[in-house]
Parts: structure tokens; sequence; C-alpha cells
């Protein structure tokens, strides 16, 4: 999950390709897990550092 948060940081991957790259095979179990673990979806995040 530090992987996907830098990634999500650092990158200009969508997230279903970032949770691809960490290794989950669907995006929404991806933004789920992400979720529980950081209190903000990936789509919170890259509307932040955006």
């Amino acid at each position: 999950m530090k992987k996907a948060a830098s990634l999500l940081a650092s990158s200009d991957m969508t997230v279903a390709e970032i949770g691809y790259e960490v290794g989950f095979s669907s995006p929404s179990y991806f933004t789920k897990c992400y979720r529980e673990q950081f209190g903000e979806s990936p789509t919170d995040l890259l509307k932040r550092k955006g």
C-alpha cells in the first residue's frame, strides 16, 4: 500500500493501473483496501494532488 500511495503521488497512472501494478486484480477492491488503510480513497488523494 505504501508503494501504491507513492505511485499515486508521483505518477500520472490511473487508480486502476496502480492497483494492478501493486498486485490487485480488481480496481474496486484496491480502492476499498486503500481507503481502509489510509482513511481516504485513492481518488481523493489525486484530487488533493491536482
